[in-house]
C-alpha cells in the first residue's frame, strides 16, 4: 500500500476514523472544482480503540458494513489515515543513481540505526526530488508498522470499503486548510481543536515542520496553561517567513477559545461547508442538516477526500 497514491477519479471518498467516531466525506471533482456529495457519521464504541489504536476489529469491521451499504463505492477509491504519531517520516540525502530497491535498503538501515532492537516489519514508501549537488538526491519516506496496516486494510476490505490510499492525519488536515485558505504555497501554523486534543503544526507547502499535541479536557488549571501555549506557538513564529495562522476544528470547540485568543491576526474556520458547493441530489436530510454536522469533525475526512497529488 502506498502512502502516495493519488487519486484519478472524479468522484472519491475520505474516511477518517477516530476513537469515539468515524466520517466520511464523498466529494466529485469536475475541473478544480470539488463538490460534496455526501458526508456520515457513525459512533464508535469505546472498546473498539485502546490507547488510540484500534484493537476490536471485527466490532469495527461491523459498523463500517453497515456504512458501505448506505452509499455507492463500487470502484470509488477510498483514502484513510494513520495518525501521525504512528508513522516514522523523515529526510534522507543519498547518491542519486541509486535503484528504488537500493532507497528501501538505504531507509531501513537508518531505521535500524535509529532504532536498535527494532524487530517490526515494516510498511514503506518514498519519494524523491533533486538535492543541490547534482549527484545527490533528497529522499522523503514514510514507515509504519506492516502488521497494524495489514490489519487496518482487511478490515476495511471485509467490510466492503477497500483502501486505495493511507494517508497520515495531519497531512489530510494541512491539505483540507491550504484548499480552504486557496493558498498553496504558503506557511501556515495551524491550531487545530477537538473535543479531546489541541495539535499544533507548523507547515511549508506540503511539509510539517513543527507538531505537537497538547491534552485538551479543559480543567481550569489546564485551560491557562494550554492558552498560553497557544498564544506563544503563534507569537513565536519565524519572523523569516510569513505564516498564514489558523485556528480551526468543531464549531463547539473553537468557539471556547476565540474571546481569549486576540492580536494575533488569525482565521478562525469551523464552517468548512461553506467552501464547498453541495450536489444537487444530495439526501435533502443530510442538506437540511449540514450546519448541525459541524460538531462531527470533517477536516480530516475532507482532506482525505481531496488526496490526488503525488506528494501525500
Amino acid at each position: 500500500m502506498s502512502f502516495f497514491t493519488h487519486f484519478f477519479s472524479s468522484s472519491r471518498i475520505g474516511l477518517d476514523i477516530q476513537p469515539h467516531e468515524l466520517r466520511l466525506i464523498k466529494l466529485k471533482k469536475l475541473n478544480k472544482q470539488f463538490i460534496l456529495e455526501t458526508m456520515i457519521t457513525r459512533p464508535l464504541a469505546p472498546t473498539i480503540f485502546v490507547e488510540d489504536k484500534i484493537k476490536q476489529w471485527d466490532a469495527l469491521a461491523i459498523v463500517l458494513a453497515e456504512l458501505a451499504e448506505n452509499i455507492t463505492t463500487t470502484q470509488l477509491p477510498v483514502a484513510i489515515q494513520l495518525p501521525m504519531k504512528m508513522v516514522r517520516m523523515q529526510h534522507l540525502t543519498l547518491p542519486a543513481l541509486l535503484s528504488a530497491v537500493a532507497i528501501e535498503m538505504e531507509i531501513m538501515a537508518h531505521l535500524q540505526r535509529d532504532l536498535p532492537g527494532m524487530t517490526d516489519t515494516l510498511a514503506m514508501d518514498f519519494y524523491t526530488t533533486p538535492a543541490v549537488a547534482a549527484t545527490e538526491i533528497n529522499v522523503f519516506f514514510a514507515a509504519t508498522r506492516q502488521a497494524y496496516l495489514t490489519h487496518y486494510m482487511d478490515c476495511l476490505q471485509m467490510a466492503g470499503l477497500p483502501a486505495r490510499c493511507v494517508d497520515i492525519d495531519m497531512l489530510a488536515l494541512l491539505r483540507a486548510v491550504r484548499f480552504i485558505c486557496d493558498d498553496q504555497a504558503a506557511h501556515y501554523a495551524i491550531a487545530y481543536i477537538t473535543r479531546n486534543a489541541i495539535t499544533l503544526i507548523k507547515a511549508q507547502q506540503q511539509e510539517i515542520l513543527f507538531y505537537q499535541v497538547l491534552d485538551n479536557y479543559f480543567p481550569e488549571d489546564q485551560h491557562k496553561k494550554l492558552l498560553h501555549s497557544l498564544q506563544q506557538f503563534f507569537s513565536e513564529l519565524s519572523p523569516h517567513a510569513i505564516y498564514k495562522k489558523i485556528i480551526c476544528g468543531t464549531r463547539t470547540h473553537v468557539s471556547a477559545w476565540k474571546e481569549e485568543i486576540i492580536g494575533q491576526d488569525i482565521r478562525w474556520i469551523t464552517d468548512i461547508f461553506s467552501y464547498i458547493e453541495i450536489d444537487a441530489n444530495m439526501n435533502a436530510n443530510i442538506k437540511n442538516n449540514l450546519y448541525d454536522m459541524q460538531d462531527s469533525d470533517f477536516f480530516i475526512a475532507l482532506g482525505l477526500a481531496m488526496h490526488e497529488i503525488p506528494r501525500w
